[in-house]
């Protein structure tokens, strides 16, 4: 359970997503505060398909890919995104900085100009990720850190701070409840 989350539509696609892909995500005790919508989140544990995302407004989740592209990992299939060419534009390279790091891991990574391919499995153990200095890559790579049974470990990682400087505390929590 992840308590008082913004459900602001401009950063709910996500979890449209990850429904589609077959997560089990309930949203519950929505309220509206000083006009936001906020929510509690329940995530039960599923198995994931990756699916065609082309058919989805990525502006929608757009800075949620990173994150989405570790949850494609571990689902069945091969994870896929194109027309996402912003993301080479944001504090980060986004797509250099995601391929770069999930090709530590051995898998199998095509990089496109507009995005990726991912297919294949983990291979390589005591991995060492590059945040390049961007918020939204060291979290994905940090929650991929916490799933690994080896762990591993992020540079930079302090610039979480931006954007979530309770990050490693929401991350203990979802990990342990």
């Amino acid at each position: 359970m992840i308590k008082d989350v913004s459900l602001n539509t401009s950063r709910t696609g996500i979890l449209e997503i990850l429904s589609k892909m077959g997560a089990n995500i309930q949203l519950l005790n929505e309220r509206e505060n000083a006009g936001e919508m906020y929510g509690d989140i329940l995530v039960r544990s599923s198995e994931l398909k990756n699916i065609n995302l082309d058919n989805y407004a990525i502006v929608n989740f757009i800075d949620e890919i990173p994150v989405l592209a570790v949850a494609g990992i571990f689902a069945e299939g091969d994870f896929e995104i194109s027309t996402a060419k912003e993301l080479r534009f944001k504090e980060s390279d986004r797509i250099k900085a995601v391929c770069e790091n999930l090709r530590i891991t051995g898998l199998q990574v095509d990089e496109y100009e507009d995005g990726f391919k991912i297919s294949g499995e983990i291979t390589n153990k005591n991995l060492q990720f590059n945040s390049f200095g961007d918020h939204r890559i060291a979290m994905a790579f940090g929650i991929l850190c916490s799933l690994l049974e080896d762990g591993g470990d992020v540079t930079n990682f302090d610039s979480v701070s931006i954007s979530n400087p309770d990050f490693l505390i929401q991350l203990k929590q979802v990990s342990n409840g």
